[in-house]
């Protein structure tokens, strides 16, 4: 068990050095904490448990949950999660489309046939887009032993926030 922190560093680190193939789920489960899914087929499936989803500083706890011939058991059929830059067309046809307020589907979609890169490359572009992260209303889990690491998670999470005098707010 790793604090949200490490276990996201570790990924980063990953796709740093290997930026394609990489999907992101989020989801609430039934007690209303917030789960990340991180899955790519080189390097494993990892879970955080999260107190909130939406919170800039969530208290969370994670751990590698499947090796990499799992990764494709949860991989969506999405284009894959990872930072983009944007060209400079593509950036002043953002502006124009904002200004206008048209939408902007057509642009992401253009934006996502683009491959992923590392993040040091998104520093030269003035944009650059992060995602797509699915989110799903129902947990997703692949086997009895992914429910069961869940529930480790939960528990881990649930000592983490009595240590640090939140565990009052949550269930």
């Amino acid at each position: 068990m790793k604090s949200v922190q490490e276990i996201l560093y570790e990924i980063m680190k990953l796709y740093n050095k290997d930026p394609l193939d990489w999907h992101m789920s989020v989801n609430r489960d039934k007690f209303n904490n917030g789960n990340i899914f991180v899955s790519n087929p080189n390097h494993g499936v990892w879970q955080v448990k999260l107190d909130s989803l939406f919170k800039p500083r969530s208290l969370g706890v994670g751990m590698k949950i499947g090796n990499p011939d799992e990764a494709s058991l949860v991989q969506r059929q999405s284009p894959s999660f990872g930072f983009r830059p944007l060209l400079s067309e593509q950036l002043e046809r953002l502006k124009n489309d904002l200004l206008d307020k048209n939408p902007i589907n057509a642009l992401i979609s253009d934006v996502l046939r683009n491959d992923p890169v590392p993040i040091e490359k998104t520093l030269r572009s003035p944009l650059s887009l992060q995602g797509p992260i699915l989110f799903s209303n129902k947990p997703d889990f692949i086997s009895d032993k992914q429910k069961e690491l869940d529930r480790k998670l939960r528990n881990d999470l649930r000592r983490l926030l009595a240590r640090n005098d939140q565990g009052q707010y949550y269930g």
